[in-house]
């Protein structure tokens, strides 16, 4: 006796299960998408946040600080 009580085939489970696993795997790469778009969109809004105002730029430059004041010896 099987599990199914002969009420479905061993090919209509496997069948459904693989579209079950398509499925998921599409639900992951939207979910996936999603995620890439809005990165892109939050981006674009920063980026264009930034140069907003006339005459008011805003520049990024990487740069070093050391320490002017060192203690003194004693």
């Amino acid at each position: 006796m099987d599990e199914f009580n002969g009420e479905f085939t061993s090919a209509a489970v496997r069948d459904l299960a693989d579209t079950y696993r398509r499925w998921l795997d599409m639900g992951y790469l939207a979910i996936g998408l999603a995620f890439m778009l809005n990165i892109v969109d939050a981006t674009v809004d920063a980026l264009r946040a930034v140069r907003c105002g006339r005459g008011i730029l805003f520049k990024a430059s990487p740069s070093l600080q050391l320490a002017s004041r060192v203690a003194p010896l004693e």
